[in-house]
């Protein structure tokens, strides 16, 4: 299938967006870095030794890298020590040097396309890659044991649904024109499709992360503030050992969400 003037102009318009990577310089961090290295030349010139100056330069690079600046429109995604600590910004924010570090710049920015899915409603808000549990089901323990056929059952549903939506993109079309009541427009399925059925919304192993639901507490501190408390584990279950992870017929190895 040829490219469409909506890919070209999709592509463009994200080919102008800063890399989700890229080194954010800013002046506070910059004053962290002069400060230090100046009290070192001033030093070495009035001893006559460099170690002053190595010393400032060195106290220089650690000290910036502390201060972060997030733009209005930027999220930081922070790591302590590889693992998900939370998302920080905008405006300025501190790290741990070599203890923390930014993994991602999350621009938050609406991308403007000419695709006839906005049209209908279904608006791309962000393309940012973000730990969340995009497709969730809860149910409380009580539930689950007092019905555990139940519970079976839907999450074997559930996998072969997936299953159905990665495998099948014909079928899966043909449900998204059913419950979107767009049934012409052939470029705004498929989009409509790609979008779903996409790693980060729709994983092929649905299995509850435990940074996805650290998101989701975070965001619910402010209006109930147990969330800040609450421990992510009692959320979902721990993941299954290899030899317990037997699929449903047809379906990926996975867990529902």
């Amino acid at each position: 299938m040829g490219h469409t003037t909506s890919d070209t102009q999709l592509a463009q318009t994200k080919s102008a967006l800063p890399s989700p990577n890229a080194p954010h310089l800013n002046i506070v961090a910059g004053t962290f870095f002069l400060v230090p290295l100046i009290i070192g030349i001033v030093l070495t010139v009035f001893s006559k030794n460099p170690i002053g100056v190595i010393v400032g330069i060195i106290l220089g690079l650690i000290l910036s890298q502390a201060p972060k600046v997030a733009k209005q429109w930027e999220k930081a995604v922070v790591l302590r020590l590889g693992r998900y600590d939370g998302v920080k910004g905008p405006g300025l924010f501190w790290i741990v040097p070599f203890i923390e570090t930014v993994s991602s710049w999350i621009d938050q920015r609406v991308i403007t396309t000419s695709f006839a899915a906005e049209r209908e409603g279904y608006t791309i808000l962000t393309d940012a890659i973000m730990p969340l549990p995009y497709n969730s089901v809860v149910s409380t323990r009580k539930f689950a044991k007092q019905n555990p056929d139940v519970m079976r059952r839907f999450i074997k549903a559930h996998l072969e649904a997936v299953h159905l939506l990665k495998t099948d993109r014909e079928a899966a079309i043909r449900t998204l024109a059913k419950y979107l009541r767009q049934t012409k427009e052939r470029q705004l399925l498929e989009k409509s499709y790609d979008i779903t059925t996409g790693e980060n919304i729709l994983p092929r192993k649905q299995y509850p992360t435990n940074a996805g639901i650290k998101t989701v507490l975070d965001s619910l501190v402010k209006v109930y503030p147990r969330a800040a408390t609450a421990k992510r584990i009692l959320f979902a279950h721990p993941a299954p050992k290899p030899s317990d992870a037997t699929p449903p017929a047809g379906a990926e190895s996975s867990r529902t969400r």
